[in-house]
C-alpha cells in the first residue's frame, strides 16, 4: 500500500507487539529485582519522599430512595438548604415493654 506520494506504508507499524516485554519488567520479576524494588522503597519511607496512595471516592446524585417501611431511620436531604434536612427515627415498642402483651 502507497500513501498520496507514492511512499510504501508498512502497515505492520499500526499493529501492537505483545510478546514485546520492557527490561525493567523482565527484572521486577526476578527475585534480585525484587529485593532492589524493596530495598528502594523503603529506601524512599526512610528519606520521606515516599507518600502512599489517597483512594479518591466518586460522589453521585440520585434521586431520593424508595419508602421502606421497615427502616427505622427515614433521612431527608435538601442540598440547596441544608438547614431543612431531617432525620426521623421510628422508635417501634418490644413486646417485653408492653404490657398489653402479657
Amino acid at each position: 500500500m502507497n500513501d498520496s506520494d507514492g511512499v510504501p506504508i508498512d502497515e505492520g507499524l499500526n499493529e501492537v507487539d505483545a510478546t514485546t516485554e520492557r527490561p525493567i519488567d523482565k527484572m521486577m520479576r526476578s527475585i534480585p529485582g525484587a529485593m532492589t524494588g524493596a530495598a528502594m522503597l523503603g529506601l524512599a519511607k526512610g528519606m520521606g519522599m515516599h507518600h502512599e496512595v489517597e483512594e479518591t471516592s466518586e460522589i453521585r446524585e440520585l434521586g431520593e430512595p424508595d419508602p421502606d417501611p421497615d427502616d427505622p431511620i427515614e433521612v431527608t436531604i435538601d442540598p440547596l438548604h441544608p438547614e431543612n434536612t431531617r432525620i426521623v427515627f421510628h422508635v417501634r415498642p418490644n413486646a417485653a415493654d408492653d404490657p398489653s402483651q402479657s
